[in-house]
């Protein structure tokens, strides 16, 4: 079978397929990297009420027993450890840019250093901007600045969140991104509304 016409059902199941997966793997060992948010906890309203369930803790924690465990997240690193509870697992946080590992500590991405005054701009030109709409969060994060406006109600202003987002992406310019574009320096969360 050709990878373009491979599905996931096609890849051997860990529990079932013992030997099959072992011999995909060809020798090497399996290693999981999961998202934070929406994989490990519910999309919430709010980014602060992301908080892993025991159960999930304990299911993390079994699953690091057997293989390594990646938790990758756009959130800081050190937010992510705190919701979780758990510190013995390898966290990417900040897109990659802080990564923290029980045995080789903190690896920060030179590109993420010395940005602290950038990111102080944007987030004070983005509260400026949207500052007075009900319902938006600008949250400044250690190598980016997101806001949130899952919360917000009205249409025109959900426009000119992303328009001040899309403006203050447009004015930072260093960046070899195309215009309206966004990055690691500024995110927009809006996902959806689960009823």
């Amino acid at each position: 079978m050709s990878p373009a016409t491979a599905s996931i059902a096609d890849l051997p199941h860990v529990m079932r397929d013992e030997a099959r997966f072992a011999e995909r793997l060809g020798g090497r060992g399996p290693a999981v990297f999961t998202d934070y948010d929406g994989v490990l906890t519910p999309i919430v309203e709010r980014p602060e009420d992301a908080v892993i369930s025991d159960s999930m803790r304990e299911v993390l924690r079994d699953l690091a027993r057997r293989c390594p465990v990646c938790v990758v997240s756009g959130r800081d690193r050190a937010v992510v450890q705190e919701l979780m509870g758990i510190d013995d697992l390898v966290v990417a946080g900040s897109h990659g840019f802080d990564i923290w590992s029980p045995e080789a500590g903190t690896l920060e991405h030179e590109a993420g250093a010395g940005q602290e005054g950038l990111i102080e701009q944007v987030t004070e030109q983005l509260r400026a901007a949207v500052g007075g709409v009900q319902g938006v969060a600008i949250e400044p994060k250690k190598v980016s600045v997101a806001a949130h406006y899952r919360l917000v109600a009205d249409e025109g202003d959900r426009t000119r969140v992303r328009q001040a987002v899309e403006q203050r992406w447009l004015c930072v310019g260093r960046w070899p991104l195309a215009p309206g574009q966004l990055s690691h320096l500024i995110k927009l969360s809006d996902r959806s509304r689960r009823d």
